[in-house]
């Protein structure tokens, strides 16, 4: 971890909250070695938000870079007035390092053209993986939401999660949801989405027809 400043030694168990999701992922290995670089005045963050555009953080080969502010609870990175959980934010942008690990360079975005429900709505789905609820039933009730927004498309959505309310992109939102009903649902393995073919309408059509069927069930509440 990188700062120039004095880190708060609590931001050891918000990594820990990071590298705990992402140990669910079929790409984690543990010898992987991140580099966490905090937003703090410091000259290296401002290079991927030169090459990459704005965003709560970046990861690429094994950096993550931090751009948002942190609350001194540790539990929300804040960018552009809007926050996401930090240690879930982060455990986003090491998938993408893991990602680019097992791919290849020349196999990864930005070189290779992958759809983005594909390499951005897997960050999601680790990320916000859940521990105490039901999976089918928490695809169900962010369906339900997807379902009711579809139409407005707003520019973010809010997930609940274990820890409270993080938002995403609302685009995020729909692909974290696709990669959820392919992986929890259809039983896909991450690197067999990647190999397939598939198609944007068709997952997206297959999912909403699967809700349609499923809706009925009860949605797990907000903790």
């Amino acid at each position: 971890m990188y700062s120039k400043q004095v880190c708060p030694e609590k931001f050891n168990s918000v990594l820990d909250k990071a590298t705990a999701l992402i140990q669910h992922s079929e790409l984690y290995t543990a010898s992987f070695h991140f580099d966490v670089f905090l937003n703090d005045g410091s000259f290296f963050p401002a290079i991927p938000k030169h090459l990459l555009g704005n965003a709560f953080a970046w990861g690429y080969y094994n950096n993550v870079v931090l751009n948002g502010e942190n609350d001194s609870a540790l539990k929300y990175i804040r960018y552009n007035g809007s926050e996401r959980l930090l240690a879930r934010t982060i455990a986003h942008e090491m998938i993408h390092c893991l990602e680019a690990s097992h791919f290849g360079l020349f196999h990864s975005k930005p070189l290779k053209n992958i759809p983005n429900w594909k390499w951005e709505g897997y960050p999601e789905y680790i990320s916000y993986r859940s521990s105490i609820f039901n999976e089918d039933s928490l695809l169900i009730a962010n369906l339900f939401i997807l379902d009711s927004l579809k139409n407005e498309k707003p520019n973010i959505a809010e997930v609940n999660t274990d820890e409270g309310k993080s938002i995403t992109g609302f685009d995020y939102f729909c692909w974290w949801l696709m990669i959820k009903y392919c992986m929890d649902i259809k039983k896909m393995s991450f690197i067999q989405i990647m190999s397939d073919d598939i198609k944007y309408d068709t997952v997206y059509n297959e999912m909403m027809e699967w809700y349609k069927t499923h809706h009925s069930i009860s949605p797990p509440s907000g903790p």
